[in-house]
Formats: C-alpha cells, sequence, structure tokens
C-alpha cells in the first residue's frame, strides 16, 4: 500500500495532469490550474466508476483501452514519420549521436551500465509481474487455470509493444526537435529537453484535430484503467490482509466501505505526494525514471522472499517476515 503511494498513484495521476498541462493549457486560467484540475479530476472520474463497476468494470475497459493506445501511438509514429521525412531521415538524425541510443552500454555509463541493467531489471520485473497485487487479480479473476495461464502468455506479448509505442515515437521526436520541426518545452535547468513532455507534445503538433482526440483519449483512458486498477487492489488489500484480521466476522457491504475508505487514503497521500515527485522526476531523468528508481528501492526484499520462497526449503515464515520488514525500511531510508 505504501508501494502503490510513492509509485502507481502519483505517477499515474501526474501523467494525466501532464496531458491536461499540455493540451489545454490556457482552457483553466493556466498551466499550473490545467495540471492540477486534470490530476483531481483523473482520480474522480475513475473512482466513481470503479466504485459502482467493481472489477468487472475494470478488465472490460482495460480490453478496450489496450487497442484504443497500441491504434494511438502507430498514428504518432506515422504522421512524425511523415513530418521528418521518412524512416531514412529518422535514421540520419540517430546517427548523428549513436551512443545516446544505444541499447548496450559500457559498465561506466551513470545510468544504464549493462550489467546493472542485466541484474536489476529482473528483480523489478519479477515483483511487477510475480507478486504485485495489481496483476496478481488479474490472474485470480480468471475463469479458469488455462485462461489465466493465456492471459500471461497474451500479456508478454503485449509487452513487446512499448518498443513501437514509447521508444520509436521518442525517436521521431528527438529527430524532429534536431530537425527544428518541433519545439519541445526544456527541463527545470534549461540544459535538456523535458522528456515527459514528448508524447503530449506530439500529439498537440502533429496529429489533425480528430485524431488528436482519439489519442489522447486512449492516453487518458489508459491512465485511468490503471487507477481503476490500483482503487481495486487497495481495496482488496486492505481489507483482506489487514481489516478481516483485525475485525473477523464483518459483513461483506462492511467491508466494502472499508475498501472504499482506504482506497480514498491512498489516494490523497498520492496526491501529497505529487509535488515532491514531480520535483524529483523534473531534476532528474523524467517520470520513467524516478518509477523504476522508486520500484528498484521496494522491490528487492519481495522479491527476495518470493523467489527464495520457491526454489529454497529452509526459508520460513520468521525469516520472511525479517526479511520483507528489514528490506522495506532500507529501501523507504534510502528513498
Amino acid at each position: 500500500l505504501v508501494a502503490y503511494v510513492f509509485t502507481k498513484v502519483s505517477v499515474t495521476v501526474y501523467a494525466g495532469a501532464l496531458v491536461f498541462e499540455t493540451l489545454l493549457p490556457t482552457t483553466f486560467g493556466t498551466p499550473e490550474n490545467a495540471f492540477w484540475i486534470g490530476a483531481v479530476s483523473t482520480v474522480l472520474l475513475t473512482g466513481l466508476y470503479t466504485v459502482f463497476g467493481g472489477l468487472r468494470a475494470v478488465v472490460y475497459t482495460e480490453v478496450l483501452q489496450t487497442g484504443l493506445l497500441i491504434v494511438g501511438s502507430v498514428f504518432i509514429t506515422i504522421f512524425g514519420l511523415y513530418q521528418l521525412g521518412g524512416w531514412g531521415e529518422l535514421q540520419s538524425a540517430v546517427a548523428q549521436d549513436p551512443d545516446r541510443f544505444a541499447l548496450w552500454r559500457g559498465l561506466d555509463d551513470p545510468s544504464f551500465p549493462w550489467l546493472g541493467v542485466m541484474i536489476s531489471s529482473p528483480i523489478i520485473g519479477v515483483w511487477y509481474w510475480c507478486t504485485d497485487q495489481y496483476i496478481v487479480q488479474r490472474t485470480l479473476s480468471a475463469r479458469s487455470l488455462p485462461d489465466a495461464q493465456l492471459g500471461a502468455v497474451w500479456g508478454g506479448f503485449l509487452k513487446i509493444w512499448p518498443i513501437f509505442i514509447f521508444i520509436v515515437p521518442g525517436m521521431i521526436g528527438y529527430a524532429l526537435v534536431q530537425e527544428g520541426l518541433l519545439s519541445i518545452p526544456m527541463g527545470p535547468e534549461g540544459e535538456k529537453i523535458n522528456g515527459d513532455m514528448v508524447f503530449p507534445t506530439m500529439v498537440a503538433e502533429l496529429l489533425p484535430v480528430g485524431l488528436r482526440g482519439l489519442v489522447v483519449g486512449g492516453v487518458l483512458s489508459a491512465l485511468m484503467s490503471s487507477l481503476s486498477s490500483l482503487f481495486n487492489s487497495c481495496a482488496t488489500l486492505f481489507t483482506k490482509d489487514v481489516y478481516e484480521k483485525l475485525r473477523p466476522g464483518m459483513s461483506e457491504a462492511h467491508l466494502v466501505t472499508v475498501g472504499r475508505i482506504a482506497t480514498g487514503v491512498v489516494v490523497g497521500f498520492g496526491l501529497l505526494w505529487i509535488p515532491i515527485m514531480k520535483e524529483m522526476a523534473e531534476g532528474g531523468g523524467g517520470l520513467y525514471d524516478y518509477l523504476q528508481q522508486v520500484q528498484g528501492l521496494l522491490a528487492p526484499p519481495i522479491v527476495s522472499v518470493f523467489v527464495l520462497g520457491l526454489f529454497y526449503d529452509r526459508i520460513n515464515a520468521r525469516g520472511a517476515v525479517w526479511g520483507l520488514g528489514t528490506g522495506f525500511v532500507v529501501g523507504m531510508t534510502k528513498l
């Protein structure tokens, strides 16, 4: 629940607020107003349909939003390449600074040394895909074990798509800036482009009006689907793992109410964290970099207990609890 405050709530709401700030900068007076109105309205709208629709509403809306997000990103790629002059122009722009786009980097690289990536990526991956209630609840809601297994395989296939959804459009955005065809806001230091503004700026500047609405709808609906899953997870975690242990035998209606209150508290803390997170994201490598750093501090103890519990029969409950507790305290201290 604490991890959700620092990662999923704050990051998702912040991303939705950025869309409002970029695409509706003067609608609410100032870009700052648009940012906060976007943040609060995203939470309220998502909360409404999650409260009244439950997990079924979460699952059905996510299926639709997945397709919408992929289609929207394909359009960004097509229109961006058209504006740039084709794939050859993109290759030429990338070739001017090959080190920036290298996937494998030396051990002396300050951000992405190859060994650090090889060690830490599986840790965050196992934590997210195998132990996070946010993902696990989807598996547990499947009709049968084969459905759950096929869902995991399908999710793995969809996980290939971010290369085309995020990385290629990002490279196109970089190339457009180098060619002077696109202007993207700079970071707070004024030394480099604010990476978080590349996608919304491309949507605002490159797409025609109708498609722009489709893509913005896709982005916001994807963010809302993340939030709705989060709300559902918070309610389940607190009621099943905490509240029912303290007050057993309570009615289902009472537990639902408690779950909604717990979710509201988590969301409230997430909103309070956004100004701090905004400073961290803008002062560092952006939103994605912030997310990986925080997850990298919170994931290792959970992954250790999970993996050792599977493959080492001397692990016991007391050791697991101490491992989780100590690791969490160390990670939070570092954060």
